[in-house]
């Protein structure tokens, strides 16, 4: 499951649902999908009057297994036969009547769009307008118009599923390009250049640089902040700009290759500090700040991306100087000329604490926009507008009924229709608002104008990139629109059959329908705060709720409300409501909205969570598990728990919130589906996840009477070794287990009514979480005792020294205590010395004809080296042929080997190391299976 939710979120892909529009940290479809599977069908030992034998049920097992991964594959999600497999599992274990699911915390709709997929009814919730509006495009308004033919087409052709609305929002995102084309002429003048063999070309993008009067009281003269003279460090195009300094001010020009080694960077370290241009004086962050905030900054274009050969859009791309003409036509002011309410939204204080941008004086969202982008957005906002009665027409026309009922009223009519075609250009608008301010950054090594959210934050850049909406290209009109259609495409709906040839934006499809064709639910979404949401709900919830201080979602999605707002705002307007995004009831520790005390913050958000899962406690369905992700930021090989609003604080309010609410936690799986790193090196972005799997209280079990510490530490070390044996044997990978025994330990936790101190005291969830690690280290290092002794000798030396040398004498010291001598460790090949001194030797210095078990001294120490060896060189037929030659126990122990030190290398930060043994334990089944073994 983890490998195919890495693989599904490595590279964001047309046709995929997340494509239609941002939301933050969504979980993988198919791993949606699967943890849905299994927290509804039934183990096979709980059906014994289907699967009598414990053969039975050990090969019915292994079959649900193999159909719960591939179910985790998002390139099987249009997969007809696997998922009526699935439904009929499904049905079987709920007697023909699956319960609803419900998300209180939908955010980007994966959770749902996987339910009706499943053919489950789902019931999503979010607080916030822009989460409710992506989530009802992804999991039911499409759906509403499944099977019906495009009206573009005059009612005539395939409506085979979600083809015939995708195919109209194609047509009419079309027009919208055309006629906006036209109203905008002249805005994006075609670049002058002598190259060309007309003397103009398609401008694709264009760098712009804002400027800062210089605080050398000496110099005061205007000068940009760039941050580097590559424009294009592609290895086959490589261009450079360059200053071109005049008395009474300066300019650009642009070469091909990287910049001459005299021409130094304008940026000088981390933050906002830039040289100036003629003095050279360094103007630090704050006079940066200092001068947006007094003055404002000023815009001059650095240069143009464009078209080698405008006569071939695949010609490749030049870069070329500005002139006065194309610089003019981005700074040309324009009014936005919207409604008051619409035009207050843009001028609206952005909220503290949510982005540094207001810092350096752009406190508002109009001024996060430059003059061409705000008329350019403006100009698509009012012509989508008009497209409505313009698709209603052409229902009518194509035979369509009109019931006069709006799309947010459930009408199902022309008017419906003619609003759902817009709410999906709306999308595709607020999806290029995310390319369209000047947040975004120029990617020098593809040419590509990235989003304005590539931190979850308004940020402030000395320059940024602004996209021509009519190139075809990065950040464009059709390239979103393209995304949209597509993810149209591959919405679960009735009547959705395989996929056949497409058009440009893929929307027509053909081909035959399977001969049993699964099920599709029914979805309904509401905005909302969960805790009134959930009124007159069953169902079964699974969840990711919210990240305590880590995204303030309000804030970040006010950038698309105002602009989906300005379309939607009479078609929705329930659901997108009144302007900014509301906060009052957003679970979040925002420290400024507790009037910048963070324990008040946490107390909130605290007491918050604690309601939102009584809630579901009162909703949920009992005879299923409640399922819910955590995610968290993980550094190296562990997450860092810790005070002060880290993971760990969140990590014990989501535990403490379940266990008030009358939950017992029963399992918690790791799962690492999260991009490990954003466009950006070392931005702010989760890494992995855990689900937790809960019960309420009444119906895992009776509670207990209050034990005393002492009583739960004999019941963790119980529970953990037995534990602990079972995931190792499941292949749970080294990285994972400090999560994975989370779950067995908190479930022995919550077992008790109350867990007491000596002093009477409760104990708390930050306290079991250090006990459960403890006990857990105590497993680990209990299992010592079945590896040989050169093994126990090397174990503990290299707890103690590594691979670095050590005294012989405490090398003696040791031997003795675990029952070998360093006679017999250098006659075993795993140790060398030198004088008084020993070390372990390091893998690569190991003989690697040497087999073990046929030389003298066979060690599960030195088996478990050339294994690694083997690996370190990606060589994994040649690990496998080592492993195939061992008995079974030494294969076992170089197994429970790669465990220990990985635990002994996370605690001594030894992350190298520790990686190798956890890719050693993850690749065993792979070895396995190369070698032979059942």
């Amino acid at each position: 499951m983890n490998a195919a939710g890495r693989a599904e979120k490595a590279v964001p892909k047309k046709g995929h649902p997340a494509t239609m529009h941002l939301w933050w940290s969504r979980k993988p479809l198919g791993v949606a999908r699967a943890v849905l599977f299994a927290s509804l069908v039934d183990d096979p030992s709980a059906r014994p009057d289907l699967y009598p034998t414990e053969a039975a049920q050990q090969e019915e097992r292994r079959r649900l297994l193999a159909l719960i991964e591939d179910l985790s594959r998002w390139d099987r999600s249009g997969d007809a036969a696997l998922l009526v497999e699935a439904q009929r599992c499904i049905a079987e274990s709920t007697g023909e009547k699956p319960p609803q699911i419900i998300d209180p915390f939908c955010g980007g709709g994966a959770i749902g769009i996987e339910a009706i997929r499943l053919g489950l009814d789902a019931l999503a919730i979010d607080l916030n307008p822009v989460a409710a509006l992506v989530s009802s495009a992804g999991m039911s308004l499409a759906q509403r118009f499944a099977a019906c033919p495009a009206v573009s087409s005059g009612g005539v052709g395939d409506g085979e599923g979600t083809a015939g609305i995708a195919s109209d929002v194609a047509h009419y995102g079309t027009a919208v390009e055309d006629e906006c084309r036209r109203r905008l002429a002249g805005a994006f003048p075609a670049p002058a250049s002598p190259m060309f063999p007309e003397g103009r070309s398609m401008a694709i993008s264009y760098l712009w640089a804002r400027t800062i009067t210089c605080a050398n009281p000496a110099c005061l003269r205007t000068t940009p902040l760039l941050s580097t003279w590559w424009l294009s460090k592609k290895p086959a195009n490589r261009w450079h700009a360059r200053p071109v300094v005049e008395t009474d001010g300066f300019g650009f020009a642009t070469d091909r290759g990287p910049p001459p080694a005299g021409l130094a960077d304008l940026k000088v370290g981390r933050g906002a500090n830039f040289r100036c241009l003629f003095c050279a004086t360094v103007n630090d962050a704050e006079a940066v700040r200092r001068c947006g905030r007094e003055s404002g900054f000023g815009l001059r274009l650095v240069a143009v991306q464009a078209l080698a050969d405008p006569r071939r859009p695949r010609s490749g791309r030049v870069w070329l100087a500005p002139d006065e003409a194309g610089e003019s036509a981005g700074l040309a002011e324009v009014e936005l000329g919207f409604p008051d309410a619409v035009e207050a939204a843009f001028r609206r204080e952005l909220p503290a604490g949510s982005g540094n941008v207001t810092a350096f004086g752009l406190r508002t969202l109009a001024d996060v926009l430059s003059p061409r982008q705000r008329r350019t957005m403006a100009t698509f906002a009012e012509v989508i507008s008009e497209m409505t009665p313009v698709v209603r027409r052409d229902a009518l026309a194509a035979g369509m009924i009109d019931d006069g009922a709006g799309v947010e009223q459930g009408g199902r009519g022309a008017r419906a229709y003619a609003e759902a075609v817009t709410t999906y250009l709306a999308l595709a608008l607020s999806r290029m608002a995310n390319r369209t301010t000047t947040m975004t950054t120029h990617n020098r090594a593809n040419g590509s104008v990235e989003q304005s959210f590539i931190r979850p934050a308004y940020g402030f850049y000395g320059e940024f990139a602004e996209a021509n909406p009519f190139s075809g290209s990065t950040g464009s009109w059709s390239g979103g629109l393209g995304y949209v259609v597509r993810a149209l495409m591959a919405l679960p709906a009735p009547g959705s059959g395989p996929a056949g040839p497409t058009d440009r934006h893929g929307a027509s499809q053909t081909g035959t329908p399977p001969s049993e064709t699964p099920r599709v639910g029914r979805a309904e979404v509401r905005c909302g705060s969960m805790l009134s949401g959930l009124d007159g709900a069953a169902g079964v919830v699974c969840t990711d709720p919210p990240y305590y201080d880590m995204f303030d979602f309000a804030a970040l999605s006010n950038l698309f409300l105002a602009w989906l707002r300005a379309v939607l705002g009479d078609v929705w307007p329930e659901t997108l409501g009144p302007l900014p995004a509301p906060t009052a009831e957003q679970i979040v520790a925002n420290p400024a909205r507790s009037g910048g005390d963070r324990a008040a913050a946490h107390e909130r958000f605290v007491k918050l969570l604690r309601l939102a899962f009584e809630r579901m406690r009162a909703v949920h369905e009992s005879s299923y598990p409640l399922t819910v992700y955590f995610g968290y930021q993980q550094s190296g090989t562990r997450s860092k728990p810790g005070p002060g609003g880290s993971p760990g604080t969140a990590w014990e309010a989501l535990l403490d919130g379940l266990i008030a609410a009358g939950f017992r936690i029963t399992a918690t799986w790791p799962l690492r589906t999260e991009r490990p790193e954003g466009v950006k090196k070392g931005t702010k972005s989760l890494a992995s996840s855990v689900l937790l799997v809960c019960r309420p209280v009444a119906e895992s079990g009776p509670v207990r009477p209050a034990a005393t510490t002492a009583d739960l530490r004999l019941e963790l070390r119980a529970e953990l070794a037995r534990s602990v044996r079972m995931m190792q044997q499941a292949n749970i990978a080294p990285v994972d287990l400090v999560q994975a025994a989370i779950g067995p330990g908190m479930a022995a936790y919550t077992r008790y009514e109350r867990v007491l101190r000596a002093d009477g005291s409760p104990l708390g969830v930050r306290e079991v979480l250090a006990m459960i690690n403890e006990v857990l280290d105590e497993a680990l290092s209990g299992a010592e005792d079945q590896l040989d002794a050169a093994t126990r000798w090397a174990l503990s030396w290299f707890d103690e020294h590594g691979l670095a040398e050590g005294p012989i004498s405490r090398a003696e010291q040791l031997s003795r205590a675990r029952n070998t001598s360093v006679a017999a460790l250098l006659a075993a090949g795993i140790v060398t010395t030198s004088g008084d001194r020993v070390r372990l030797r390091h893998r690569r210095e190991m003989d690697p004809v040497r087999i073990p078990n046929q030389v003298a001294s066979p060690t599960v120490w030195e088996a478990t080296q050339h294994l690694l060896r083997c690996l370190d060189a990606a060589d994994e037929q040649a690990a496998a042929a080592r492993l195939g030659r061992l008995d079974a126990d030494t294969a076992a122990g170089v197994r429970d080997l790669a465990y220990q030190l990985f635990w002994i290398c996370t605690r001594r930060n030894r992350n190298a190391e520790a990686a190798a043994c956890n890719g050693l334990a993850t690749a065993w089944p792979t070895l396995r299976r190369l070698a032979g073994q059942p």
